[in-house]
């Protein structure tokens, strides 16, 4: 470790339904960092199959830093999860990190570049760019807004940081009380929430972080009556802490409930000509 840099910890969770090649792609892509982070906690969410095991084993022999792996019995969803990761880790910087995506070779550097010159942050956030299979063929980008004030404006519609691209002080985390686990599928949004009601420092980067894989069933996931319940709860629970006013709540509820009865084909249009951006930059 460069002594330019403080220690640091990845949270990276990982369930039966992840795939041990994806895993491997993103695990290897933090070994490859231009600044390599102190310590990985891989965060096993119950039984997962034979070769993601083996797989997992690999990497720790391969690692050139340290990681621990962390069993839990059951599966206990995201939330609980990184929850128990927080408390887990060793040092004060944390980056999360999906099982199935890769991060740029420059990302940690870049994150910690910004924290050293921006010691007051409290959470570091930045771009990603979308892919099927390769990484080159690029199918979308979602940019969110970098400066405090856009994203204040920005999070009273929609998530305001791509979650597999943050940093955060753990500190900070475990000060507002962590992931709401009640808050299935929206538990990092309403986290940033509660860090900005609690007057967290939060930014964007505007570089391009992470390489996030949208399979086959990445629309279908945000269809349908369950995720309009969750959905629903969540505008609620945005409502509640006065985060948006009775207008706003309602307007959402009939908007975005609109959208996720749509045929997930639909949703996929719906996502790429409004909610993202064009890969040609």
């Amino acid at each position: 470790m460069n002594n330019r840099y403080p220690p640091t910890s990845v949270l990276i969770p990982v369930y039966y339904k992840d795939e041990p090649d994806h895993f491997e792609q993103a695990l290897r892509s933090i070994f490859l960092q231009t600044v390599l982070p102190s310590e990985v906690l891989i965060l096993v969410d119950g039984p997962v199959s034979t070769h993601l095991q083996e797989t997992i084993r690999l990497l720790c022999d391969l690692s050139p830093i340290e990681i621990r792996v962390i069993k839990f019995p059951k599966n206990l969803g995201l939330p609980r999860v990184l929850n128990k990761g927080i408390q887990e880790t060793k040092y004060s910087i944390i980056f999360r990190m999906d099982s199935d995506d890769i991060a740029d070779e420059k990302r940690f550097q870049n994150q910690l570049e910004f924290l050293i010159a921006n010691p007051d942050i409290d959470l570091l956030g930045g771009q990603i760019k979308e892919f099927l299979k390769d990484t080159n063929i690029v199918s979308g980008l979602r940019i969110v807004p970098s400066n405090y004030q856009d994203i204040i404006a920005y999070s009273r519609r929609r998530n305001p940081f791509n979650h597999m691209t943050v940093m955060y002080r753990k500190e900070k985390i475990l000060e507002v009380g962590g992931y709401n686990e009640e808050l299935t599928g929206f538990e990092d949004y309403g986290l940033w929430v509660r860090l900005i009601q609690a007057g967290a420092r939060v930014e964007n980067l505007n570089d391009f972080l992470c390489y996030v894989r949208t399979g086959k069933h990445f629309f279908g996931r945000r269809s349908g009556f369950k995720y309009v319940q969750n959905e629903v709860r969540f505008i609620n629970f945005l409502r509640k802490n006065n985060f948006i006013s009775f207008k706003e709540k309602i307007f959402q509820i009939l908007i975005k409930s609109s959208i996720r009865f749509l045929p997930p084909y639909l949703i996929k249009k719906i996502y790429q000509y409004l909610l993202r951006k064009s890969p040609v930059i």
